[in-house]
């Protein structure tokens, strides 16, 4: 089973009803800041703050004085009735007999509850029926006016150059948008969603109604035990927490600052990454006293959400980015850069960098190859470029790249030097840096992410190393690479980060459809736990002894992402007594992970797997029936259903089903292809070949669907037509090995 990842925030919704939200009552901030009064002072001006609050005229920064946006042929109307926030939607462009009494019956009116961020832009909640609450349309962008901001937009009117319509599944009303599932528990305290699924309603409660103490410190609402006046004091003057005896960053003449003291723990970081990624929930709401692991299944490092090299692509947060980095490995916590309660960056400009990194070193020409203080001597504009999301927000890639234009060319990656040199392309980067090392500029280059944190310490043996590592990896993760051997020597590479190595792990499915289970044990006992739930993801690859000798101890991982991933793989398969007890207990830890994302499409569908995987059939027809009415534009519901009256060998709900899923999704080249599928089973080419054309033609460059449709054609129309097809269809995809080997066999 694949646990549906949860994608970004970009959410959008209605107020059908003003039923209040069940929300308990807020944390008392006053217990905290009564003895951490800085940290409350920090708090104060954080983002975490503003994550979400009541809509009054304190947080509402948006224009409600008549203002009006329009996105296609939807138009906003803001307002303000008293301390009451409201918009109007209609659409325009209504046909000209259209009276304006029947416009004016096209208007709908949503009131917003709540204000969902503050900066760079501020999003707006609104209520609708069975306890759902989602976000608005259009957005508020924050920003000065001079800097394109002070302006309502569509949230998808950059990212997105059509319109989105009530029959798209991202619609501000679909479960996609739905606060309650995707953003609510990183927007405010002790959140717990509480969906029912029978009734496909939510009952969700929170502590308070923004990120708060409670987020990173559970347990503490209620006052500490008495202490005397004396430790008081020192929380309250902030000299109870010292470095003094834990450690500290220490340069010593070095280029790098090197780690001076006990060893760190990362626990505190694992509490960031609870929000600051993009992950599975396990469990409903999440704890800062329990690890990650135990309450997420993370995302990797695969497409579409990320660029082959590791650069972020998709909305993926943080956590991804910085476990890939040098500074990770180095030991780099988030809060040597960032005061852990404002969320700030502790010093502005190259400062921040500069107090591990001797200035003399990284902050000249020699290294960046610009002028003093210009744009491109700043460190993050070439080792953290932004990529912008929800229209207005740029946010740094914490991988720390150091920018390579030969990887750009080869595999269509960012690069950083295009960000200030957009007229420009990589072979002219790649000219300009040759010039500048060889003139003796960007000495200390590979330092910054060196093997030792020596500036120049590694010769020319190590940087190929270092770049032919960096090729592999991007070959294997954009699929233009398959030896088995060279992925063998990648996962061994010491000098390749765990996040990485488990992300390759995750490619193995598209290169093979078994692998034997010594060979994987290695990986399901590894030290690293993205490793372990990477490599336990593979055991359906495995053979039924190897499942059983390699696969049932891992239920027993002291992790519950990976013992989740190693039941999945065990479904089906005979389970010995000694592991019956620990299967149930992991069966049940499953069956409840499940239920976290049940509210939308992907976690029925996972839902009706597991169910057929034991035999559950009508219960698993009846999930399926479910997540096609809750979430009607998601297609795997309408394949996975049809699948299983194929399996029943009821080929008439099989191809009713089809037929329904192409009513609500007609543009779906999947579904097209698989109605396909159903008709050349049935031998009914003809037919085939229409639904293959309509697939070939929504998914021009998916060489599965014109393989299929030639074979099809053979069929009706002989082979000279099957192979004249072939030849077309080279033209637009010459590197196709599938179309290049059926030629071959047509010839």
């Amino acid at each position: 089973m694949n646990l549906v990842v949860l994608l970004p925030c970009y959410l959008a919704l209605l107020l059908v009803s003003l039923s209040l939200f069940s929300i308990a009552n807020a944390t008392e901030f006053a217990d905290c800041q009564s003895c951490h009064r800085q940290q409350y002072q920090d708090w104060l001006s954080s983002d975490h703050r503003q994550a979400m609050q009541p809509a009054n005229r304190t947080t509402v920064k948006g224009d409600f004085n008549n203002a009006h946006a329009t996105h296609y042929q939807l138009s906003a109307h803001f307002s303000q009735k008293d301390d009451e926030y409201w918009a109007t939607l209609s659409k325009q462009g209504l046909a000209e007999e259209h009276s304006q009494i029947n416009q004016a019956e096209q208007a709908q009116h949503y009131q917003f509850a709540y204000t969902f961020g503050h900066y760079p832009l501020q999003q707006y909640l609104v209520k609708t029926a069975n306890g759902k609450m989602q976000v608005f349309p259009f957005a508020w962008d924050s920003r000065a006016a001079e800097q394109g901001g002070q302006r309502w937009f569509h949230i998808y009117q950059e990212a997105i150059g059509e319109q989105i319509t009530e029959q798209d599944r991202l619609h501000w009303l679909q479960p996609l948008q739905n606060w309650n599932g995707m953003c609510a528990d990183c927007h405010s305290d002790g959140f717990q969603r509480n969906y029912n699924a029978s009734k496909n309603r939510f009952d969700s409660k929170w502590q308070a109604d923004n990120v708060g103490c409670q987020s990173c410190h559970a347990g503490y609402q209620q006052p500490h035990p008495q202490v005397n006046r004396q430790v008081q004091a020192k929380v309250q003057s902030n000299d109870s927490i010292s470095s003094k005896g834990v450690g500290s960053w220490q340069r010593n003449q070095l280029p790098t600052a090197q780690w001076q003291g006990a060893a760190r723990t990362e626990g505190d970081m694992w509490n960031c990454f609870a929000c600051h990624s993009l992950r599975t929930p396990l469990t409903d709401g999440f704890s800062a006293n329990e690890h990650f692991l135990n309450q997420f299944s993370p995302s990797l490092l695969n497409a579409p959400l990320y660029h082959a090299d590791g650069q972020i692509k998709e909305e993926v947060y943080v956590m991804g980015s910085f476990l890939q980095s040098k500074m990770y490995h180095q030991g780099v916590q988030c809060v040597d850069c960032h005061n852990p309660h404002s969320g700030k960056v502790k010093i502005d400009g190259n400062g921040l960098c500069l107090q591990c990194h001797s200035p003399q070193v990284f902050n000249s020409k020699t290294h960046h190859g610009h002028s003093d203080n210009s744009q491109g001597a700043q460190c993050v504009n070439c080792h953290m470029p932004t990529t912008t999301y929800m229209g207005v927000d740029a946010r740094r890639d914490h991988s720390f790249k150091v920018p390579n234009p030969e990887l750009a060319k080869q595999f269509d990656t960012p690069l950083a030097c295009l960000t200030c040199h957009p007229k420009q392309n990589a072979d002219w980067a790649q000219i300009k840096i040759a010039s500048w090392q060889a003139n003796g500029a960007l000495d200390g280059i590979d330092g910054i992410n060196g093997i030792d944190g020596k500036a120049g310490s590694i010769n020319g043996f190590q940087k190929a190393a270092k770049h032919q590592l960096a090729f592999d990896y991007a070959s294997f993760i954009a699929g233009k690479a398959s030896h088995p051997e060279r992925l063998a020597r990648l996962l061994d590479d010491p000098q390749l980060p765990a996040i990485q190595k488990a992300s390759l792990l995750a490619q193995i499915p598209y290169l093979t459809q078994s692998l034997p289970g010594n060979w994987l044990a290695r990986y399901l006992q590894h030290e690293s736990p993205l490793i372990r739930i990477a490599a336990a993801n593979l055991g359906s690859l495995l053979s039924a002894p190897d499942k059983q000798r390699y696969m049932l101890p891992v239920l027993a991982d002291q992790f519950k992402a990976v013992r989740i991933a190693a039941l999945s793989s065990l479904m089906g398969t005979d389970i010995p007594a000694a592991y019956a007890k620990q299967y149930a207990q992991v069966f049940n830890e499953l069956s409840s992970a499940q239920a976290q994302v049940a509210w939308r499409g992907e976690g029925r569908v996972n839902i009706a797997q597991r169910q057929l995987a034991v035999g559950q059939t009508e219960q698993a027809i009846n999930q399926l029936t479910q997540a096609i009415a809750i979430d009607p534009y998601f297609e795997a519901s309408y394949i996975n259903l049809a699948d299983i009256y194929r399996n029943l060998v009821k080929v008439s709900e099989e191809v009713n089903i089809y037929q329904q899923g192409l009513s609500t999704l007609p543009k779906s080249a999947t579904l097209h292809y698989a109605m396909a599928l159903s008709w050349v089973r049935q031998q009914q080419y003809r037919q085939a070949l229409n639904s293959l054309a309509k697939a070939t033609q929504l998914a021009p460059n998916e060489a599965q669907y014109h393989y299929t449709y030639a074979l099809a054609l053979e069929k009706v129309a002989g082979r000279p037509a099957a192979l004249s097809y072939v030849q077309q269809a080279l033209v637009s995809l010459p590197q196709s090995a599938l179309l290049k080997n059926l030629e071959q066999y047509f010839l």
